[in-house]
């Protein structure tokens, strides 16, 4: 977990987008992008002015993953994208039982997505 918390923390210097990871989903919420949603919102992920967050949340036991991102985040990275990164980078390796790689590769994309020229969030 270091690993990816130098990954957000320089991220977030670069930046200032803010972006954790959380994989543990708990059965009183309803589903995962509900808890995405609270746990966003209880750790006050991305800055207030510029709601330039994102969270990762996943459960191994349901085998679920998702990308919930602040609003002016999804001004440059859509839900289709997430997706895309779910789809293509995160659950090839989640079916390998390489949790850790998974999210890793999913983290990366999002940080690399986000640094290029343009998608500054405002």
């Amino acid at each position: 977990m270091a690993r990816l918390d130098t990954l957000f923390r320089g991220h977030e210097f670069r930046t200032t987008n803010e972006t954790p990871c959380n994989h543990n989903f708990t059965t009183g919420q309803p589903d995962l992008r509900s808890f995405a949603a609270t746990c966003g919102d209880s750790l006050g992920v991305g800055k207030k002015h510029k709601n330039n967050g994102v969270i990762i949340v996943f459960s191994k036991k349901l085998r679920e993953v998702f990308i919930a991102t602040g609003l002016g985040t999804e001004q440059v990275m859509a839900d289709a994208r997430c997706q895309g990164f779910i789809d293509s980078l995160m659950i090839p390796l989640f079916k390998e039982d390489m949790y850790f790689d998974g999210v890793w590769a999913g983290s990366c994309a999002i940080v690399n997505h986000l640094e290029l020229p343009g998608n500054e969030i405002r």
